[in-house]
């Protein structure tokens, strides 16, 4: 457990961290509150982040930002339920006048980290049960864990069907101008090909902001960036 920042401008961190990767608009900075025994944000996210780095735990096909998304966005809805630090992400969560955002934010992260990596329940329940005996205010604490539950269940309810568990198509390799190649020196298969079809968490398609095509192969703008490439390898 650790002693930080006031628990609302924590989770407004937090929000603006994934709304920097994902295009969302940040919440204004909240005012200072009567800072949490502990910080239940950072410790969540380090647990997310142990998840993410044991080998085997964590799906080959699945980005682990979009895990560290929902956890955070879940977070993030539930503290903003009770504390209003800015606008709500998933419509619709009640709140009660003095429901405990810490025990908010730790049923937000423990229900959605169990619904992601569900192996490992035992232990995410073991840690929930250890912030929430922390919480002295027994009313309060059973407000936030509905508040949690219910922010953690919208923002799951919102990501089913997503389209990240599909089947990543892998490309042909071709010998022609233009075919894609693997990539030396391993030459290792392209990962995350679906990608492009998974449903945005902000933008309203997933090539809004792509650039254009590339220029053909035999145009004098292609001509001219290849022997500008060939010379600079020459020049190392």
């Amino acid at each position: 457990m650790i002693l930080q920042r006031p628990l609302a401008l924590t989770a407004t961190i937090a929000f603006t961290v994934v709304a920097a990767g994902f295009g969302l608009a940040t919440p204004q900075r909240a005012e200072a509150a009567a800072p949490p025994t502990v910080d239940p944000v950072i410790e969540w996210n380090r647990t997310l982040l142990q998840l993410i780095r044991t080998p085997g735990v964590q799906p080959a096909t699945v980005h682990p930002t979009r895990n560290l998304a929902i956890m955070h966005l879940a977070i993030y809805d539930a503290v903003d339920a009770i504390e209003r630090i800015g606008a709500p992400y998933a419509k619709g969560i009640a709140a009660g006048k003095h429901a405990s955002a810490v025990a908010a934010a730790d049923q937000a992260a423990h229900d959605t980290l169990v619904a992601l990596y569900p192996t490992h329940q035992a232990d995410l329940d073991s840690e929930l049960r250890d912030d929430l005996t922390k919480i002295r205010n027994s009313s309060a604490e059973r407000q936030g864990i509905a508040i949690g539950k219910a922010s953690a269940k919208a923002i799951m309810t919102m990501r089913t069907g997503d389209g990240s568990d599909a089947s990543p198509p892998q490309p042909t390799p071709g010998t022609t101008p233009g075919s894609y190649r693997p990539t030396p020196p391993n030459f290792v298969p392209p990962v995350f090909t679906h990608w492009p079809k998974v449903t945005p968490f902000a933008l309203n398609r997933a090539n809004q902001f792509r650039p254009g095509k590339p220029p053909a192969l035999t145009s004098a703008t292609y001509i001219a960036a290849l022997q500008e490439v060939q010379h600079d390898l020459q020049l190392r």
